[in-house]
């Protein structure tokens, strides 16, 4: 109250001489509206202190209103499997994003021990590989809002039964009893009758975990070759990317390079996933003969 009485005494003061019209035009002129003192001449100090105050108080509204205007996003959730369809005895990778989101758990109704297993994780960006599958299953997403309301999304593998393979795949180290990090690798693949707008991807497929853990190449011929150099110990694993780093390889253990057909080549096949990723629908696989991995 000291405050606004004060400024209503220096507004009286100021009204008894010409300076007064300069500063409400100045007012006026920052708000962006005419001058209200165009007939300041013929009117009395009261008016002018309550035209002062009507203006000066319009202008702190404008602009508490233009400081309050926040736009807020929508919470959404991008939840994929990648791949989405798989033949019995493989795995699958889930991967989502969001935005707007405190915490998120991911879980399957079919699997007890995978939701038990995620349970404490609440990351609100991520991925996480499927056990090793026989039958289809789905996976839930389920995020709590900024705001604190529940939302959910949902992806499903589906699983094939395993059947003879059309694909032949052969590398370099096939047998070898240590391979070093910085290794060059040859690998070479071969598809009988592969079907049209198909392609092949190379992965590496660790023994013990019964899974293939991470991409070594996409998008490649249905028939053709690839060198793939042993990552080094001191090579970095950004979370975005889904290819082989340092982590991914344990020294000692037993490793396989497995080619996977798969279509359309344009598909998402790990890491984070994009808005409007296309999942991709793996049609045949092979895999070459067992290595363990060195120093």
């Amino acid at each position: 109250m000291y405050l606004i009485s004060a400024f209503l005494r220096q507004l009286a003061e100021r009204t008894e001489s010409s300076s007064s019209s300069t500063v409400l035009k100045r007012l006026s002129l920052n708000a962006g509206l005419p001058s209200p003192l165009s007939n300041a001449a013929s009117s009395s100090p009261s008016s002018k202190v309550m035209k002062t105050l009507s203006w000066s108080f319009n202008i702190l509204a404008a602009t508490a209103t233009e400081l309050c205007s926040v736009k807020v996003a929508q919470p959404s959730i991008v939840l994929l499997a990648s791949p989405g369809r798989i033949v019995s005895g493989q795995s699958a990778r889930i991967g989502w994003t969001t935005s707007g989101m405190n915490s998120c758990v991911i879980s399957s109704p079919q699997s007890p021990e995978f939701t038990d297993e995620n349970s404490s994780a609440t990351s609100t960006t991520g991925s996480v590989t499927t056990p090793v599958l026989e039958e289809s299953a789905d996976y839930v997403l389920t995020c709590v809002t900024a705001g604190g309301s529940v939302k959910t999304a949902s992806t499903t593998v589906s699983v094939e039964p395993l059947t003879e393979s059309s694909v032949q795949v052969i590398s370099s180290v096939d047998g070898s009893a240590s391979v070093a990090r910085g290794t060059s690798v040859r690998i070479e693949w071969d598809t009988a009758d592969a079907p049209e707008n198909s392609v092949m991807s190379l992965w590496l497929y660790d023994e013990r975990l019964g899974r293939a853990t991470a991409l070594i190449a996409g998008a490649r011929p249905a028939s053709g070759s690839y060198d793939w150099t042993v990552p080094l110990s001191s090579t970095a694993c950004p979370p975005e990317q889904p290819y082989v780093c340092a982590s991914d390889l344990v020294t000692g253990r037993s490793y396989a390079i497995e080619a996977a057909l798969y279509t359309p080549p344009n598909a998402f096949l790990g890491g984070f996933p994009p808005e409007n990723a296309i999942e991709p629908t793996y049609l045949d696989f092979a895999f070459g003969a067992n290595f363990l991995m060195g120093q």
